[in-house]
């Protein structure tokens, strides 16, 4: 028997090392909705809805929530105040890819009341309200695959390499930014284990980067794979405290619709056979999941503006 196949028959023999399984996944949390605090007092609050639908090997996942309140001070006060706080998010998920976009409205109007004819003696009443919101979306995939190879022995050192990109567009509005009050970004977070004993990397990637990866493993040896796309929003408008700088309108929107990818590159005689079945070593396909998030983002946002025609 040649030394190939003994080892062969040997690595059928022993037992199979515990392995993750393969998923995909979209995070929970507690984060996501819209608030608004009306200047005459009054709080609402709406958590952002999440689902999750099979689609072949993928899953389409959308998000939303809005929050919208008036506020008015009859025989005082001329006028009223408004509040509105609109998050849309969709996104695709598969395995070696993802793409997704958030968008956060918020405003809070006017800055000011002028006072009514039988209340002159007061001075304009400002608007101390806001409108805020935060969105996260975070996409999970997670394989385990196996090296394999007609050519090598089992245990033959081999390299793989794993081209990962992250292609994204942040836009911030209507104040300066800052992590707390105006942001938006998208990260791209990717590892490769060797569980039986070799290699590993962890790479964060942050709005546009294309880098190679390298794994130095064995024919024969299983491999973990995990990428994360998370995309952040969050947006403030009005004035959160008194003597704070009052912006009538924030908007912040971040799309990676041009995909997260995860590919693979194999050395000549070399395979890589997955739990999941995907063929890491063919080129992802963005324009479908482009196509879906841009048509799913211009329909709810056409409809929150209607909305808010007939009801602000």
């Amino acid at each position: 028997m040649c030394r190939s196949a003994l080892a062969a028959l040997l690595l059928l023999a022993a037992p199979a090392p515990a392995l993750a399984a393969h998923s995909l996944t979209v995070q929970p949390n507690g984060i996501s909705g819209c608030f608004t605090a009306a200047a005459g007092g009054g709080i609402m609050q709406d958590t952002a809805d999440v689902t999750k639908t099979p689609v072949g090997d993928e899953l389409d996942v959308a998000m939303g929530a809005t929050a919208s309140q008036g506020a008015s001070f009859p025989d005082l006060y001329e006028g009223s105040f408004s509040y509105q706080c609109a998050l849309l998010g969709a996104g695709t998920l598969g395995y070696g890819a993802a793409s997704g976009a958030l968008s956060l409205q918020t405003s809070s109007t006017p800055e000011s009341l002028p006072p009514t004819p039988v209340n002159m003696a007061n001075p304009p009443f400002q608007n101390n309200g806001r409108a805020n919101g935060e969105g996260l979306l975070q996409m999970q995939f997670d394989d385990t695959g196996v090296v394999v190879s007609d050519t090598l022995a089992l245990g033959t050192p081999v390299t793989l390499t794993f081209m990962v990109s992250l292609h994204s567009a942040e836009l911030e509005v209507g104040r300066p930014p800052d992590p707390l009050l105006l942001d938006a970004s998208a990260t791209y977070a990717v590892r490769a284990t060797d569980v039986d004993g070799g290699d590993a990397f962890f790479r964060l990637l942050v709005g546009n980067e294309t880098v190679g990866l390298p794994l130095d493993t064995f024919v024969g040896n299983h491999v973990d794979l995990q990428g994360i796309l998370s995309l952040h929003v969050v947006a403030l408008a009005g004035r959160e405290l008194g003597q704070i700088p009052y912006y009538p309108q924030a908007d912040a929107s971040v799309d990676a619709a041009n995909t997260a990818s995860y590919q693979l590159e194999l050395p000549a005689g070399v395979g890589f056979e997955t739990e999941s079945g995907h063929d890491y070593t063919a080129a992802p396909e963005p324009a479908q999941a482009l196509s879906l998030v841009a048509g799913a983002l211009a329909l709810a946002v056409a409809r929150r503006r209607r909305a808010y025609a007939v009801h602000g």
